[in-house]
């Protein structure tokens, strides 16, 4: 029997946003396990964000996709989070549906955040089951620089109100990781019982296939031509600071030695902006400053099409994965730099599922720190894996990537089937 499952996918392609790729990936697999999906998203004229039309070459075909309208950004922006703008026609749309046809479950998942609060709203107005899908915790410990932001701890303090308003009747709960949704368990432990579950994000092959042949003309710049570079593509976390001035620090160092090689490698950094749209935005480049490293290091702040960086990745020298302090980060830019079959240097919590899984694969320097000793520990061994790295040659790295097989975007994508199961089965019982 096949159920049908509705995403509340407000940032589904050709929005480039992390959300939805996730989105994206799941509904692709979903029907060889049982469930049909349905995409509620957003008409691309009312993103905010740069879209990215390529990427709904990657889209399935027979998907059905419904797309609303949303609060305007023009001539007044009066919000931008496109959770609350959507909310009331993504409401009106899962009426319009539950009148139309039979939906088993409806899943949402945040960011955006907001979207949260319409499944309380559909399970009173429709008796719609659901589930929250955590890509990233709604409520965190704010950075100190976050702290220092009123807009930011006004955030936080809403998350706090709301987020308990949303899990009002869920009826389960999964995540990136366990650790993403674990202080959700801790705040209300009467949802330990519900089904739950960490579902990484997962390689996709078909993605790769695409980028074949795609020119990689992010390294057609003035300064990066004749170099070889080192790429690091995708949001810089706050948490993840520390992982990236210890690089800088331990590249300076590199430089200082004398070896010529130093200077032959730049550091390109791709969508590490504060904003995705703003090229000005770039986290990045300060910080290479206050360390003295700005030299070798190149900022592409405004996130850039997909395929294009996955095309950057397969040119490049090699792939820098800068990971975040807390050992529930999961860096799902692991499949996509293996995937490229390039040189890889990473830096993981000792506790993060990606480090378990990298270590021992062929063409990867993994250096890894924890909460007694910290990255900023680990200075001697960034600069060991920087030399390592440039000097691999340019053929690509023999990997059996069947050892993917267990992390593809396919795998996830039953065991998300399997936690639809759960939820609709307890959903079931008297």
């Amino acid at each position: 029997m096949t159920r049908t499952v509705l995403f509340v996918a407000p940032q589904f392609p050709p929005s480039n946003l992390t959300a939805g790729h996730r989105t994206r990936l799941f509904v692709r697999h979903l029907p060889e396990f049982g469930y049909r999906p349905i995409v509620l998203s957003v008409r691309p004229e009312y993103h905010e964000e740069r879209l990215d039309p390529h990427i709904m070459e990657l889209v399935d075909p027979k998907l059905e996709i419904v797309r609303t309208r949303a609060l305007p950004i023009r001539p007044i922006r009066v919000v931008g989070d496109m959770g609350i703008r959507s909310f009331p026609f993504h409401l009106a749309a899962i009426g319009r549906f539950v009148a139309e046809r039979p939906i088993d479950l409806l899943y949402i998942p945040i960011p955006p955040n907001y979207s949260a609060l319409l499944g309380p709203l559909a399970r009173k107005l429709y008796g719609l089951p659901y589930a929250i899908d955590y890509i990233d915790p709604w409520v965190y410990p704010p950075t100190p620089q976050q702290r220092r932001s009123w807009k930011a701890m006004a955030t936080h303090a809403l998350a706090r109100l709301l987020e308990p308003v949303a899990l009002t009747g869920v009826g389960g709960i999964t995540g990136v990781a366990q650790g993403y949704y674990a202080g959700v368990l801790a705040r209300h432990p009467r949802l330990r019982k519900l089904p739950t579950a960490g579902i990484p994000y997962g390689g996709e092959p078909l993605d790769h296939a695409a980028a074949t042949g795609t020119p990689a003309r992010l390294l057609d710049r003035p300064e990066l031509r004749g170099k070889a570079v080192l790429v690091y593509a995708g949001a810089l976390l706050p948490r993840a600071h520390d992982t990236l001035r210890t690089l800088l620090r331990a590249f300076r160092r590199w430089a200082a030695s004398g070896d010529p090689r130093a200077d032959q490698i730049r550091l390109l950094f791709v969508g590490t902006g504060a904003r995705a749209n703003d090229p000005t935005s770039g986290l990045v480049g300060p910080i290479a400053r206050e360390e003295g490293a700005e030299r070798f290091v190149v900022e592409i702040a405004d996130r850039q099409p997909y395929l294009d960086v996955l095309a950057l990745l397969h040119a490049s020298q090699g792939v820098l994965i800068l990971g975040s302090s807390e050992a529930s980060y999961t860096a799902s830019k692991t499949f996509q730099a293996l995937h490229s079959g390039r040189p890889i240097l990473a830096a993981l919590h000792a506790g993060s599922t990606a480090a378990g899984f990298l270590r021992d694969v062929p063409g990867v320097e993994l250096i890894t720190f924890t909460d007694a000793e910290p990255v900023t520990h680990r200075e001697a061994a960034f600069e060991s894996g920087l030399r390592a790295v440039a000097a691999a040659g340019p053929g690509p790295i023999p990997r059996d990537l069947s050892i993917l097989d267990q992390y593809s975007a396919r795998e996830m994508s039953r065991r998300l089937a399997a936690f639809f199961d759960a939820v609709l089965a307890r959903q079931s019982q008297p």
